[in-house]
């Protein structure tokens, strides 16, 4: 990666973590664990579904038309990846009893 897309990144990156700092308890960002669980959440949350859908375009475009399929069948469109799964277009940690398949 050049210079320039290392420091957009950067650049973005603080952006980002500038608005989910505003966005966090205050009495969460107070110890270790509670910034690790903050930052967890808005990772899942925030970040991580919109980094899945670069990251993963097919199945992206897959869940949209799943989900646009399931309003008329109720059925509920998922796609896992790497320890993670898109449910109704929310991003959540697979438990470990799916976390095979």
């Amino acid at each position: 990666m050049d210079a320039a897309k290392e420091a957009q990144i950067k650049a973005h990156a603080l952006a980002l973590a500038e608005l989910l700092y505003d966005e966090t308890d205050p009495e969460q960002v107070k110890t270790l664990a509670g910034i690790e669980v903050a930052v967890h959440d808005h990772l899942l949350t925030h970040t991580g579904p919109e980094i899945g859908n670069f990251l993963s375009p097919q199945a992206a475009a897959r869940t949209r038309v799943a989900q646009d399929n399931s309003k008329a069948s109720s059925t509920t469109a998922t796609t896992k990846l790497r320890g993670f799964q898109l449910v109704r277009g929310q991003w959540s940690q697979r438990s470990s009893r799916s976390a095979g398949g």
